[in-house]
């Protein structure tokens, strides 16, 4: 292969947009951040609260429910430092989290309680009363959908609450099968999963129409139905609760892909999805749980370990071209020349921000050269031993006094 095309390569993968997947690690209350184009994974990005359980992340920060504290923990999705804790109620044991527009969603798990959070402000500004013991929620065309599982009453009294969001109202309720603890909105519809009582009712899919706030198909899968997600291939796939498979089925036709007798393994019990790939999440309980990344077409790309017992995580949605502006505006950081051959420097211009630290990966994500000083850094493409490093690509993180990290990929050639 020449050099030229050789190039060409680094170049193709220079331009790439990386996909930031975080995971909570609820054994270790931990936060891993994952970088799935360079391999670098941090598993202590953010240190959580007392039993963290559920995230959601935007753009710019990442909200934890922190059962264990009944409280909301907000996280710079860039610095993983922790920006405030938003305390609900005692005894609250929050749930499950979910944003639409500018504000968050919480269940609390022992009020019976939803929450309602201004993202602008960080304030709880209103609460209604549910059903009992309510776990997941998804919003959809104007509506918040609630499952109620009822678990301290044997599930017998099982639903979904809908609650306008406009006016904060409670609208309806409807029946669920044993234990909707996972809800997904995707187009029309909502997707409940229903777990089941571990054991001898096992899990099933009940899909809601948003139109009439009615069950109108339900999808018995019989395995210990958790997480949802839905890939861009027009698929939904669901974790199982005991780690031991992925469901799937097709999100037009509602057709069975993957059952308990035809299961996706290895098992996960967390599924997430972007416009480029499906991530798996699951282990031995106890134990560190490892990602799995795949594609499009379900092949295995590259596996990472997480932390101590996950049970969650999410991939961070990519800024808007707005967003994107308003950052370049306010903190440039450049390396000229790239690609380089002998020396490359790293500026931080347009803002009265100054680099004051940079860590060298290489292509497996270990970190070959580490920078400390103020203002303008210049790397000469040697290791920590003062070695000449290979050609490759090779990617920069970068800490500025206002706390902010920024990645890019550089290319060394000879």
């Amino acid at each position: 292969m020449n050099k030229f095309f050789v190039l060409l390569i680094m170049l193709f993968i220079l331009n790439s947009e990386a996909a930031i997947l975080y995971v909570l690690n609820s054994g270790s209350e931990t936060l891993s951040r994952i970088d799935t184009i360079t391999g670098i994974v941090d598993n202590a990005f953010a240190s959580l609260g007392s039993m963290p359980n559920r995230l959601a992340c935007t753009t710019d920060f990442i909200y934890v429910v922190n059962s264990g504290d009944n409280s909301i923990q907000k996280i710079n999705a860039l610095t993983g430092q922790t920006i405030l804790n938003i305390f609900l109620e005692t005894s609250a044991n929050p749930y499950d989290l979910a944003i639409d527009e500018e504000y968050l969603y919480v269940t609390g798990a022992l009020t019976n309680k939803v929450y309602k959070i201004d993202l602008d402000s960080d304030t709880l500004v209103d609460q209604i009363t549910v059903g009992s013991n309510p776990a997941g929620l998804a919003a959809s065309a104007g509506k918040l959908y609630v499952g109620n599982t009822d678990y301290m009453g044997n599930y017998a009294n099982c639903s979904i609450s809908v609650i306008d969001l406009e006016n904060f109202t409670l609208i309806d309720n409807i029946t669920a099968a044993v234990n909707p603890q996972y809800l997904l909105a995707e187009d029309n519809y909502v997707h409940v999963s229903c777990t089941g009582n571990w054991f001898d009712i096992m899990g099933t899919i009940q899909i809601i129409d948003v139109s009439t706030d009615s069950v109108i198909q339900a999808i018995p899968l019989n395995g210990y139905c958790g997480d949802l997600a839905y890939s861009s291939a027009g698929i939904i796939y669901i974790g199982d609760a005991m780690n031991e498979a992925v469901y799937a089925y097709y999100a037009d036709t509602w057709e069975i892909i993957y059952s308990p007798q035809n299961p996706f393994t290895p098992g996960a019990s967390v599924v997430e999805a972007d416009p480029e790939f499906l991530a798996t999440l699951g282990g031995e309980w106890g134990q560190n749980f490892t990602v799995r990344l795949y594609d499009l077409e379900e092949n295995l790309i590259t596996e990472f370990q997480a932390g101590l017992y996950a049970t969650d995580m999410k991939f961070q949605p990519e800024a808007s071209p707005e967003n994107n502006c308003e950052i370049l505006s306010s903190i440039n950081i450049t390396g000229f020349p790239n690609p380089f051959s002998s020396q490359i420097e790293f500026i931080c211009s347009g803002s009265r921000a100054e680099i004051s630290s940079l860590n060298i990966y290489d292509i497996k994500g270990r970190i070959v050269k580490t920078i400390n000083t103020a203002g303008t850094i210049t790397w000469d493409g040697k290791d920590q031993n003062d070695q000449i490093l290979p050609s490759g690509i090779y990617f920069p993180r970068i800490m500025t006094d206002y706390g902010i990290f920024y990645t890019d990929k550089i290319v060394k050639i000879k």
